[in-house]
């Protein structure tokens, strides 16, 4: 999945998601986890001090 062409909000969304779901069951976040270190890259090169949140 190619995460340069998502907005920034669909980015910080995707993370916002990401960081719930893996609080409440670890194991099925783990399966996305390559596309959320792919997601806070892209959204750290877009805006940094918006990616120290994640």
């Amino acid at each position: 999945m190619e995460v340069k062409q998502w907005t920034t909000l669909e980015l910080v969304e995707f993370l916002n998601s990401y960081n719930r779901v893996f609080k409440e069951n670890e194991a099925e976040a783990l399966k996305y986890k390559e596309l959320y270190v792919k997601a806070f890259n892209e959204l750290n090169k877009r805006s940094p001090l918006l990616a120290m949140v994640y």
